[in-house]
């Protein structure tokens, strides 16, 4: 399967991989990239044979630009779904052909459908941009079936991004996640279901689970589209089935009968606050179960009519350090802005003695539509080791807050967000009397070090240490050449982006610079240490250096790291340096 001849470079990846067998497990599906084509170079032309080229090669420049699904995803262009026979197949010559599919499209998470005679995956637009698809599930595409015989049909509507589509395991019910296409990067699903039946006729698809508006403090609608919907989600009776999502500052588990649309949420016993669904086989369910105060333990549940009770059968890891003197308090606060309710997540030592004051430093997530949920969290425990309180702030437009809340945000980013934050850190140094005012600092990366930078501008002499990575620093200068290039449109209230007619003027540049931290950048005082990844494609890493030299031009200290790596500058080595050289940086200034 790693013979290039067929296809190129087999896809393991979140968004496009899928490995099933064929129910008489006879064949493979699985999703590679185009086999590419044969080019010889203008230099090499007329000497084909010295070169080991072939006669079905075309002369013309190598250097042509193929497009990418962008950040994290550099080596895909067009992914194809492609069927490994495994009874024809001998010693190294298997026998691989490609499933017969449109032009213009990208495929992935294929499965068979129930009878084996064709296949069931997503399709993405790639027309008229590739955008960075990885942490965007609102890219337009469709859940489709293709038979083996080359019949290709869109099961899905028009207008819609979709997601994880899983079939029942009597094979007559077939679900999806789907939203609207466009919009904000991690929208509010719904749980879209049609009926399967052997002879193709299909029913019209039905809404299992509708977008939830309004936070109710127990189901507040689907957010986590990456993992809400394990491969094997339903249970034997095929009715019931379970996904998990996001409620609050919370990660929880549901099943639902798609007969009744009944949604109960999976309880659990012991310090378990929080757990997302793993697998089912038969009638049982496996979960991972979290906590703010230890790593996830292992959860195992049965089904009992429309309800299930979790019990933990595999403890937590036991840590070599002690954290029992650290305590996290959640925050209910309001919104000034927009009136909606938000949480902060508050990591502080209970056993810092009268008189003595703990440095905070204040956190708010990336995104900015994702949220800090109830996992053991090492950045916190890091930080509370060190001798720092931390706060962890879900600012409205966080998923798991109901979809009113999450579209609150976009043409408020800079203002809202930034009050947000500023406001939970307040009421945290007023709720603890052992927090130090005078020492306050500021982390965060993406979306959140567009908040920290904005906040180390608007509060210059409140925040006074500030560490970033990947800081979104001017949006005017970002939307040119960022692979989400729509969020700059967006999140800064100017709407979608017009692919065909370029919506970028004068005045929608001066909108985005003056959303942006960078108008703020000539108050900055506070010490900026600025992580960037060169390999960014997110964030370029050209939004961290225009801060760096912004601030040092101003006489602003400020140190820059640049590492060999993407958007979460994630790779070990990379990732403990930055948060050594964080630790030291506080130590100096805060």
């Amino acid at each position: 399967m790693s013979d290039e001849k067929v296809h190129g470079r087999i896809r393991t990846d979140g968004m496009f991989s899928g490995f099933h067998f064929s129910p008489d497990e006879t064949k493979l599906v699985y999703t590679a990239e185009k086999k590419p084509e044969k080019i010889v170079p203008f230099t090499d032309f007329g000497r084909e044979t010295e070169n080991g080229c072939t006669s079905d090669a075309r002369t013309d420049s190598t250097f042509e630009y193929t497009e990418t699904w962008g950040e994290q995803l550099t080596g895909v262009s067009t992914p194809l779904v492609f069927i490994l026979d495994l009874k024809k197949s001998v010693f190294n010559k298997p026998s691989i052909t490609p499933l017969t599919l449109p032009e213009n499209m990208a495929f992935g998470q294929p499965s068979w459908s129930p009878d084996g005679s064709g296949i069931i995956g997503v399709s993405w637009l790639n027309l008229p941009k590739r955008l960075g698809l990885i942490y965007c599930p609102n890219r337009q595409g469709y859940i489709f079936h293709a038979s083996l015989d080359g019949k290709f049909t869109k099961l899905s509507e028009d207008g819609c991004a979709v997601f994880s589509p899983r079939i029942s395991p009597d094979g007559k019910k077939l679900v999806w996640l789907e939203t609207k296409s466009g919009g904000p990067h991690h929208p509010t699903q719904r749980l879209m279901m049609i009926d399967w039946n052997i002879d193709f006729q299909l029913s019209a698809p039905q809404c299992i689970i509708d977008i939830v508006e309004e936070d109710n403090g127990i189901f507040n609608g689907i957010y986590n589209t990456a993992r809400a919907l394990p491969v094997r989600c339903w249970f034997n009776d095929n009715k019931h089935l379970v996904f998990s999502t996001e409620c609050r500052s919370s990660m929880k588990s549901y099943v639902v009968n798609v007969e009744t649309k009944t949604i109960n949420q999976i309880q659990t016993d012991g310090s378990v606050t929080g757990c997302s669904a793993l697998d089912i086989y038969d009638n049982t369910v496996v979960l991972t179960g979290h906590s703010r105060t230890a790593p996830d333990s292992v959860l195992f549940g049965c089904l009992d009519k429309d309800k299930i009770y979790a019990k933990e059968i595999l403890p937590p890891l036991e840590l070599p350090i002690d954290f029992s003197h650290i305590r996290t308090t959640v925050f209910r606060l309001e919104s000034r802005d927009s009136r909606l309710p938000y949480e902060a997540v508050l990591y502080h030592d209970m056993t810092v003695e009268d008189g003595e004051k703990q440095p905070l430093i204040v956190n708010p997530h990336g995104g900015p539509h994702s949220s800090f949920t109830d996992s053991f969290n090492v950045m916190a425990y890091y930080c509370s080791l060190l001798g720092y309180a931390i706060l962890q702030v879900n600012f409205c437009g966080s998923t798991g807050f109901g979809n009113r809340n999450l579209l609150s945000l976009p043409g408020n980013c800079g203002i809202n967000d930034v009050n947000d934050v500023h406001t939970a850190a307040i009421h945290a140094l007023n709720e603890i009397p052992s927090l130090d005012p005078n020492r306050v600092g500021l982390q965060g990366g993406s979306h959140g070090g567009f908040l920290v930078t904005h906040l180390s501008g608007q509060f210059p002499d409140f925040y006074k240490a500030v560490c970033t990575r990947n800081p979104v620093v001017n949006i005017a200068t970002m939307a040119t050449i960022s692979d989400i290039q729509d969020w700059c449109f967006f999140e800064t209230g100017i709407g979608e982006y017009n692919f065909a007619n370029s919506s970028y003027t004068q005045e929608v540049a001066q909108k985005m610079f003056s959303a942006s931290p960078i108008a703020h950048a000539h108050k900055v005082k506070a010490p900026t240490l600025i992580a960037i990844g060169e390999k960014d494609l997110r964030v370029p890493a050209s939004q961290g250096r225009e801060w760096y030299y912004s601030l040092k031009s101003r006489g602003v200290k400020t140190k820059l790291l640049s590492y060999d790596d993407c958007h979460p500058i994630s790779k070990v080595g990379n990732e403990m340096d930055y948060m050594i050289s964080m630790a030291n940086w506080f130590q100096e200034n805060l």
